[in-house]
């Protein structure tokens, strides 16, 4: 038989393994599946979502429009969008109220902000421009990271148009009708502070409503972006990142005291689990319910849920997500060589695609096939990825998962494990 693609010169074993890493993500994967949205009246905590230093975690998110980043593109966008004329000051509070907003629905939502279920566009949300305008892009970093919370967690942080406010400061036309959702809050706290009939009134996140023509206003005469959210929000909305002031939230490098014992802020890991103290009590959080892995961030942070080393593909980023092994589609073998994708209609010469040990998969006798095949047929443990969807073979059976329902990606993780969710 003539062989279709030549026998390395070293032959290195790759195809035994253990299953638990695939099986890991599935778990996680599944879990994520039948997450369900938080109903009008439930919240969920931001550590719980999206572990230490809570939503400043997220750095991208996956829209109708692909993905973004969250702080460089997607917020500078909704700020021009919604409320892009507006003045300086009340530019940065829409930039505040739109990364809350949005980081709160997503604690909210497992799902939301990942490919299977895109960020919308559009009112019934947050809309977004088409391009970010310059005023927006500074407004946005002049305030990177900094959100609203109360009590610790993260506000809901409506905002509506709102009446026009004359120049006075008294309220004109409500064009939009608008104006019923607005909330002014200016010196309240605690229960004080009037929630917005826009969302479930008992939430203890529903701080209120922003008006957009309002926080113009402002702005105008000399309001900062802090005194305008507090003015809708309460005097006592909590604006910050996650770590603010230089310092940590867990007392910097000493001890943690009270009920964290030696665990400081900068943490500690044990596997995937992240352990560290945050306001006197001690906090943990499973970085692979994030798809993430327990490692060293910086210096000021320490210890967090970081992404996963790269794998490089092997044996050249080339060949994207396909190794020397290959794989099957059909009746073609695909694989790569030489940095070069390659393929071979294995029927044209009579044979069937299959695996050979000393070469991976090739094109082969019928018969050989039938021996390897089994209920996996040409599927190795190693597997591939068709489309969004890791096909491997596992326990004599071939299994398919849409890696896209938990929010990943499918691609070849490493030689040990082959293709996976990532």
């Amino acid at each position: 038989m003539t062989n279709a693609r030549p026998s390395t010169t070293t032959t290195t074993t790759t195809w035994t393994r253990t299953s638990t890493p695939r099986a890991l993500l599935l778990a996680i994967a599944s879990l994520s599946a039948i997450a369900c949205s938080a109903t009008p009246d439930e919240q969920a905590s931001e550590t719980e979502r999206f572990g230490k230093e809570g939503a400043a975690l997220v750095d991208s998110i996956y829209t109708v429009d692909g993905w973004m980043s969250l702080e460089d593109d997607y917020l500078p966008r909704v700020c021009t969008q919604e409320n892009g004329a507006a003045d300086i000051e009340a530019l940065k509070a829409q930039a505040v109220a739109a990364r809350t907003y949005l980081l709160r629905a997503m604690r909210d939502d497992a799902k939301l902000g990942t490919t299977s279920k895109p960020v919308i566009n559009g009112q019934s949300f947050q809309a977004y421009a088409g391009s970010a305008s310059q005023r927006c892009i500074e407004a946005t970093q002049a305030t990177r990271g900094v959100v609203g919370r109360y009590g610790g967690e993260l506000i809901i942080a409506n905002y509506v148009a709102g009446a026009l406010w004359n120049a006075d400061g008294s309220l004109g036309n409500d064009p939009t009708e608008t104006e019923k959702w607005v909330t002014y809050n200016e010196g309240l706290t605690g229960s004080a502070v009037h929630p917005t009939a826009l969302s479930y009134i008992p939430r203890t996140d529903n701080r209120g409503c922003m008006s957009q023509n309002g926080s113009d206003w402002l702005s105008e005469h000399g309001h900062d972006y802090t005194s305008i959210l507090r003015y809708f929000f309460g005097a006592d909305l909590e604006l910050s990142g996650a770590v603010s002031g230089g310092g940590s939230p867990g007392g910097g490098a000493s001890p943690g005291g009270g009920g964290c014992g030696s665990v400081t802020f900068q943490g500690e890991c044990s596997g995937s689990v992240l352990t560290w103290c945050e306001g006197g009590a001690l906090k943990s959080f499973n970085c692979t319910d994030n798809g993430k892995t327990c490692g060293w961030q910086d210096d000021s942070v320490g210890n967090n849920c970081i992404q996963p080393a790269a794998v490089p593909d092997a044996p050249s980023s080339g060949c994207g997500d396909v190794t020397y092994e290959g794989y099957c589609k059909d009746s073609t073998v695909v694989w790569c060589e030489d940095g070069k994708l390659k393929s071979q209609d294995c029927a044209s010469l009579s044979l069937t695609c299959g695996w050979e040990a000393a070469v991976g998969f090739n094109c082969i006798q019928p018969e050989q096939a039938a021996q390897a095949g089994g209920a996996c047929g040409n599927v190795t443990y190693q597997g591939h990825c068709d489309g969004n969807t890791v096909v491997w073979c596992e326990g004599g059976e071939l299994k398919k998962y849409d890696c896209g329902a938990a929010g990943l990606g499918c691609g070849y993780q490493s030689a040990d494990i082959g293709h996976n969710c990532m």
